[in-house]
């Protein structure tokens, strides 16, 4: 986890470049509520899985939960949203297909300063302004 941790803080062009396009106090607490929230991650993202296995430990989603014979552990996550009312299950695939799109479109952003900044104005076109 330290080698991830250490990318995800100070490797991760993404977060490093939203950092230092604000002022410092914006910055400082930017990146203090996003540390909180990673802090919430091992909860949001190992206690459904502990759920699952202990719902189907007890007998429940036993034919949902097989594939081939055997138990695939990528059919918990959709047993578990089944179980959610359709407002909810609506709510938390949002949630989730928003988290991937706003992962993506910061990854392009990323790729495309880098590319600018390092491989065009460097390569192509070095009269460009930066």
């Amino acid at each position: 986890m330290w080698i991830v941790n250490l990318n995800y803080w100070g490797c991760n062009q993404y977060i490093t470049q939203r950092a230092l396009g604000a002022d410092l106090k914006t910055a400082r607490n930017g990146i203090l509520f996003a540390a909180f929230l990673k802090l919430l991650m091992p909860i949001i993202v190992v206690l459904p899985g502990i759920a699952a296995y202990v719902m189907w430990k007890d007998g429940l989603f036993q034919n949902e939960m097989m594939q081939h014979g055997e138990v695939n552990p990528d059919h918990a996550y959709p047993v578990l949203l089944n179980l959610l009312p359709a407002g909810l299950k609506g709510l938390s695939f949002a949630a989730l297909t928003a988290a991937v799109v706003a992962s993506l479109a910061g990854k392009a952003n990323s790729i495309a300063t880098i590319f600018s900044l390092d491989i065009y104005k460097k390569v192509f076109n070095t009269e460009a302004s930066g």
